[in-house]
């Protein structure tokens, strides 16, 4: 089934592109929707805000506005499972924007999305993650608190202990510091290789592809003259819905006792359930494969 020609969310629209729009093939300023909403899906934002230019729009681009940084904002539905089982499902990225426009103009762009990507929120709005610091995140996140009504944002949490923030009730968003950022690249890549989640976006496999891995801080980062703010973006999302935090990640082991390899004509199994065992025995060398 093909998208809607128009969506409207309180007030505002967005309205499907005209050919000529895309002729140039400048990405940005256009809400990209590579998927239409679900209700019963759940869905993550993450947005990496920037000062940009007041008043940009692609009505309004000057030759030398690409080297602004964006203001990005990406859009995972949550998939399923673990990788390895039988009924695992990966995240899928279903929407994208990008603009060198200030905070306060991107908030909006957040709302929208946020409200139309709600899927089954009890709040009609998606779990939303902003890099508050350092950086203009903050504005953005204040707008879209107070002017849009928005409440649906990821707290931060402590990098000692890995629990929320009780500091202050509007303690929320990412605060990017060396320690955070190597938590969120390390894991967002590895989330990445293990294929764990689907881009659509031909944008954001062009800036992932020019991120470069810094050894001394381990992090990456756009090389000199790209961008890596839709990269960000999606990373933040990632870890917001998957409810990273920064103690030690618990896995379990398998205990056996005897021999791994079963006799099973030695044993009163079924058949149904000797296919059963294979299959979970299979998942779980699948699994330690992906791990290697």
């Amino acid at each position: 089934m093909s998208a809607p020609l128009e969506f409207r969310v309180s007030g505002q629209k967005i309205v499907q592109a005209e050919a000529h729009d895309l002729a140039d093939g400048d990405p940005r300023g256009i809400v990209w929707l590579y998927e239409s909403p679900k209700p019963n899906a759940r869905y993550v934002i993450g947005v990496d805000a920037t000062n940009g230019r007041t008043g940009w729009n692609r009505y309004a681009r000057t030759d030398n506005d690409q080297s602004i940084d964006n203001g990005a904002i990406e859009v995972i539905r949550l998939g399923r499972g673990e990788p390895g089982g039988l009924n695992y499902v990966p995240d899928m990225q279903v929407a994208e924007y990008a603009a060198p426009i200030d905070p306060y103009d991107l908030a909006k762009v957040v709302n929208i999305l946020g409200r139309l990507y709600s899927g089954n929120a009890d709040d009609g709005q998606a779990l939303c993650i902003i890099e508050v610091y350092p950086g203009p995140g903050g504005p953005c996140q204040r707008t879209l608190m107070e002017k849009y009504g928005y409440t649906n944002l990821y707290r931060w949490q402590y990098l000692d202990t890995g629990q929320t923030s009780s500091r202050s009730q509007f303690d929320f968003g990412w605060y990017s510091t060396k320690q955070s950022m190597q938590h969120l690249w390390t894991r967002g890549l590895r989330f990445l290789h293990r294929k764990q989640v689907m881009l659509r976006s031909p944008f954001l496999v062009e800036e992932l592809a020019d991120c470069q891995m810094d050894t001394t801080k381990n992090r990456g980062a756009a090389a000199s003259g790209f961008h890596d703010d839709r990269v960000t973006a999606l990373l933040l999302a990632i870890w917001a819905g998957h409810n990273y935090t920064f103690h030690v990640e618990p896995r379990a082991t398998r205990v056996e006792s005897g021999s791994p390899n079963s006799d099973w004509q030695s044993t009163d199994v079924s058949t149904d359930r000797m296919s059963s065992l294979w299959e979970e025995r299979w998942s779980e060398l699948s699994q330690l494969a992906e791990d290697i």
